[in-house]
């Protein structure tokens, strides 16, 4: 499994459903929280519903 490209130490676990574009959701939820609500990979707006969880399995 690969690392955030944001913080560079969790695991990538959070998707965005706008984007496709794949984060942890410790990052995520940070941008949200402080409006900056556009992927940090190719700054697609995404809102909080947007976030989806992803299983690895």
């Amino acid at each position: 499994m690969a690392t955030c490209s944001i913080c560079k130490k969790d695991f990538k676990n959070t998707v965005l459903r706008t984007c496709g574009h794949i984060f942890c959701r410790g990052c995520i939820d940070d941008r949200i929280a402080n409006r900056m609500r556009k992927c940090p990979a190719c700054s697609k707006a995404f809102d909080k519903s947007d976030a989806m969880v992803v299983f690895y399995g």
